[in-house]
């Protein structure tokens, strides 16, 4: 699947402290950095901070479901990039991809 045409919506650099006793990336920081993928998704489209405030109006989560597919080690860059499935008047639907920064490999989905 060719991801590059989805526009990038967070980057980040993996830190020592999302390490949970383990060493892996704790599930926490991969709920964390689709939470800001979909941020940056939301500013795309003109819903910033500005925008809820004036309309009154906030979002929420419904669903998440997440699909980890390679381990993301410390000091990894990552790229989320993100596609609107659907929507309505009132809802999004919407996918984060979360690739490492070589771009090659998918390490999960949201």
């Amino acid at each position: 699947m060719n991801l590059l045409p989805l526009p990038i919506t967070h980057e980040a650099t993996i830190p020592e402290s999302y390490l949970d006793s383990m060493g892996h990336m704790n599930v926490m920081w991969y709920t964390h950095l689709f939470g800001c993928a979909t941020v940056g998704l939301f500013k795309l489209v003109g819903m910033d901070r500005n925008y809820f405030q004036s309309n009154q109006m906030g979002s929420f989560a419904l669903a998440q479901h997440f699909n980890y597919r390679k381990e993301v080690r410390v000091g990894e860059q990552v790229v989320l990039r993100s596609r609107m499935l659907g929507r309505s008047e009132r809802k999004f639907h919407v996918m984060h991809f979360m690739v490492k920064h070589d771009g090659h490999v998918l390490a999960a989905t949201g």
